[in-house]
């Protein structure tokens, strides 16, 4: 059986496992005719950017001699696919790799491969994609990573993966990542002994220059020097533009699970909490017809004198992509607070009871997981009033800052563990730190007609264990001011954490308070 397949060109249907199965059972071969590729690799072809937020751009480049090596991306190519036609005829059914597609140039490829995993929260079985592209660059290429050719003789191959950052890389590099990186070595070896002699320059590119700068202005690291800190016991790297990265994502480590950075030092939140208590609310929604709560969140207070709640706008509206994409769900907004009387109590002083209704006055579902309610009346009309504390937003975050995050955790005891209408109103807290301060894409979009969700900044936060109602919670620093609130937690690695800034939430506050005055201008004004 040959060694490689056929190009994308005249084998139009990409190799799956059951097409692979078929070619052991009757000896079919597949032959790769680097002839036939295109020479041209589209422009579009391949984006270092990510509009997801939770996923990551990874990226090693081997810079040859002038010598430019002669049919070396044939040859990978086809060590590429070989190796995943080995993985699949050994797994058989149970192969957890399923190659998606696979286009092929002369000088370049694009493949695109699904892995089956387990859910962090749920256990489900889900797909996780990594899209992988390989390219022999020039320093005139718009593919070339860290243009540093002098020599424009010299050319650099690039193999770059886009896939989840949670839980240290893991899934970019088992999911497909790892092996192009070793077919790349494993070539080198065997290709030439001229090459043998002469030094190849390899190098790992930083994923956040990757993310915010142009490709050829990225930083890079010798992978050399990056191996032998991670041997001394080095955890990060800091590239030339200051951005702080993980060795166990850059070479790979399979470190899955284990946190690579720590925060500082301790949280002192044991102080702070309390004073905060007043202004961390329950967000639940009210079904008139069932007469009870069918999904809950938490929020804060953010204006006591107009009576403002912030939470997240997945709490209330449809944020998945499609036709009801946008679309407030099916119930009324109840507010619950920890009254004076609970905090005073020996027991139950993390306890809040449910006050008042809210509607919403202020949103951006495109751009922004967050919205801003106004307390409208309360819920039975013997409940005494309360008096609202509100909690300072602050725009300052810091790397590595400690933080901690105050939500009603509905994962154990609430409505994910219990029948509908079970609430757990009791306040928890999570500590963590902040793995990366906001940052907006370099690309900005105009969300008016929209259907998805696509965030203009987020905080990224590590070691922050979330659960289902902690959404819309405060994230606090160590002045008891809000950095953010909870949007998600990271699809691979539930450890890892995703915060809308307090920038965003500003511009939110300040469009609710000119609706808020121009209800009450209206309220003002004489009937006729």
């Amino acid at each position: 059986e040959c060694s490689s397949m056929l190009s994308s060109k005249t084998y139009r249907e990409p190799p799956t496992n059951s097409s692979i199965r078929g070619a052991n059972t009757h000896s079919l071969p597949f032959f790769l005719i680097p002839g036939l590729f295109t020479s041209a690799v589209p422009r579009n072809a391949w984006s270092y950017k990510s509009k997801k937020s939770w996923k990551t751009t990874l990226a090693h480049s081997w810079e040859f001699p002038s010598a430019r090596p002669s049919r070396f991306m044939g040859r990978l190519t086809a060590a590429v696919m070989q190796a995943l036609i080995n993985r699949m005829k050994s797994c058989g059914e149970g192969c957890p790799i399923r190659v998606k597609h696979f286009f092929c140039w002369k000088s370049a490829f694009v493949l695109r491969l699904g892995m089956k995993v387990a859910c962090e929260h749920s256990g489900e079985p889900k797909e996780s994609v990594v899209d992988i592209f390989a390219c022999m660059t020039s320093r005139e290429s718009p593919f070339c990573v860290a243009s540093t050719l002098a020599d424009s003789l010299k050319r650099k191959l690039v193999v770059s993966a886009k896939g989840q950052v949670g839980d240290g890389g893991k899934r970019i590099w088992e999911g497909g990542f790892a092996l192009v990186v070793d077919s790349v070595e494993r070539i080198i070896r065997q290709f030439d002994p001229v090459m043998r002699k002469k030094e190849v320059k390899r190098e790992i590119v930083c994923p956040d220059c990757l993310a915010l700068h142009n490709c050829s202005k990225a930083g890079s690291w010798d992978r050399d020097r990056l191996l032998e800190s991670a041997a001394k016991g080095t955890k990060r790297a800091y590239c030339s533009r200051g951005h702080c990265c993980c060795l166990c994502i850059l070479c790979g480590f399979n470190r899955g699970g284990v946190s690579v950075n720590s925060p500082p030092g301790e949280v002192r939140s044991s102080k702070i909490i309390p004073k905060l208590l007043p202004g961390v609310v329950i967000v639940g929604l009210w079904d008139e017809e069932k007469q009870q709560i069918i999904e809950a969140g938490s929020g804060f207070v953010v204006d006591k004198k107009n009576g403002l709640i912030m939470t997240a706008a997945h709490v209330l509206f449809n944020l998945a992509p499609g036709e009801h994409f946008g679309k407030k769900k099916r119930g009324k907004a109840v507010i619950g607070f920890i009254s004076r009387s609970r905090r005073m109590d020996t027991v139950d002083t993390t306890k809040a009871d449910f006050r008042y209704f809210a509607e919403v006055v202020a949103k951006d579902v495109c751009n922004i997981d967050a919205c801003v309610l106004r307390i409208t009346s309360k819920v039975h009309s013997d409940v005494k009033d309360e008096k609202l504390q509100h909690l300072k937003l602050t725009s300052k975050c810091e790397l590595n800052e400690s933080v901690f995050l105050l939500g009603f955790n509905q994962k154990m005891t609430g409505l994910q563990g219990h029948p509908v209408g079970c609430v757990n109103q009791h306040l928890d807290c999570s500590r963590g730190y902040v793995r990366m301060p906001p940052r907006y894409p370099i690309e900005r979009r105009d969300a008016v007609d929209s259907r998805s969700f696509a965030p203009r900044a987020e905080i990224v936060l590590g070691d922050c264990r979330v659960y289902g109602g902690h959404s819309g919670g405060p994230c606090i620093n160590q002045d008891g001011k809000v950095i953010g609130i909870l949007s998600r937690s990271d699809p691979a690695d539930c450890r890892q954490s995703y915060i809308v800034p307090a920038s965003e939430l500003k511009c939110l506050l300040g469009r609710s308070r000119e609706v808020v005055k121009a209800a009450n201008c209206n309220l003002d004004k004489p009937k006729f």
